[in-house]
């Protein structure tokens, strides 16, 4: 006899490898030892290995189990399947922040997590040079340490941009007094943070209002005025020029009795610029007339206006004084031993049509009917 043995077939299962999270690849086997042409044999071994595609970072074993071909003594070798890390890329999120404020809280973001994973065993610290008070501009955000060993992990950083903060410059308002020289310009800011107190380049003011400006409102305006830290809005004020206080004032005048009135006239206290009168004078009067007796009079002002003053009007007296009156005791003549002749008077200077005093002197001579020849007082 002839006895023919079986040959030696060594079945070794193939090493394989896969990154964390993915699904297992194909496990298969090679055979050493096949002859006379063969290529498997009749009944295959199974292959499988503990790993799953949730599988830790690591070496599994690849394992054979059966298989039989009456021609092989067969021999089964386990393999490997390797579970390598898998990619993960931790990105700090860019973040900004307005000039002033406390820094945003600082957040990555993973690119790669896989088997729902939420977050690395060791996550990375987060840091960055902004502070509260670092000046407009871009400002990196860093990430140091983090590990997992399912994962190669890269970091990548961010930026936190600090924009600027929104300011208002807000020209004061002012006012002023016609005639008066325009007041100091001012403005005021409002949103100014981290103890500034004011800007780098500031605005220049300006009105177009002067000295010589009518009563109204003017306009104060800002121009320019810029920092890198601020946002700037300019708002503009306004400068009232209010009416200047003006006194007219009557000017006391007098008059002697029967003579007519004399021309009526008033005095400014408190014109500006030049001014010489104002827009609409007032009219002027008195109830005194040429026949007016003695007494004082009152000479009033009415109306009168002018855009530029605050008007306040004086009256003042026309003084009606005593005309001058000669009464003179007229001259007379008689013959002695006669009757004294009947005394009269003359008047010179009456006025007004008057014929005579209210209250007549009286009049009388030491002279009598016995009176001897001469000249006697009358």
């Amino acid at each position: 006899e002839l006895e023919v043995t079986q040959a030696a077939l060594t079945i070794t299962a193939d090493d394989k490898s896969k990154v964390y999270g993915e699904e297992n690849p194909g496990l298969t086997f090679t055979y050493t030892g096949l002859v006379n042409g063969d290529t498997e044999v009749s009944d295959k071994p199974a292959i499988s290995t503990t790993a799953t595609a949730s599988s830790k970072v690591g070496t599994y074993p690849v394992t054979l189990t059966g298989g039989s071909d009456d021609n092989y003594a067969i021999k089964l070798v386990a393999g490997e399947l390797e579970v390598t890390q898998a990619a993960l890329t931790i990105t700090a999120d860019d973040k900004s922040k307005v000039y002033g404020e406390e820094n945003p809280a600082l957040t990555f973001t993973y690119t790669g997590l896989v088997n729902g994973d939420t977050e690395v065993s060791k996550e990375p610290a987060i840091s960055t040079t902004a502070t509260a008070s670092s000046i407009v501009g871009s400002y990196p955000v860093t990430l140091n340490g983090g590990s997992d060993d399912n994962y190669a992990i890269k970091l990548v950083a961010g930026e936190l941009e600090v924009t600027p903060a929104a300011l208002t410059i807000t020209a004061d308002d002012k006012s002023k007094v016609y005639g008066e020289k325009t007041p100091a310009l001012t403005f005021s800011y409002t949103g100014l943070v981290n103890g500034d107190t004011e800007v780098s380049d500031k605005p220049a003011i300006s009105t177009t209002a002067t000295a010589n400006s009518n009563v109204g409102t003017y306009p104060v305006t800002l121009t320019g005025g810029s920092d890198d830290n601020y946002a700037i809005k300019l708002v503009a004020g306004e400068l009232e020029v209010t009416q200047a206080a003006l006194t007219i004032t009557v000017d006391d005048k007098s008059k002697v009795y029967g003579e007519v009135n004399p021309a009526l006239t008033f005095t400014y206290t408190g014109l500006v610029n030049g001014d010489k009168e104002v827009s609409t004078e007032p009219a002027i009067s008195t109830t005194a007339t040429a026949s007016s007796d003695v007494g004082t009079y009152p000479v009033t002002l009415t109306g009168g206006s002018d855009d530029n003053y605050a008007i306040t009007l004086v009256a003042g007296d026309l003084e009606v004084t005593q005309a001058a009156l000669t009464i003179t005791a007229d001259d007379k003549s008689k013959v002695y031993g006669e009757a004294n002749p009947e005394l009269t008077f003359t008047y010179t200077g009456l006025v007004n049509g008057d014929t005579g005093v209210s209250d007549k002197p009286a009049i009388n001579t030491t002279a009598t009917a016995s009176s001897g020849v001469g000249s006697y007082p009358v």
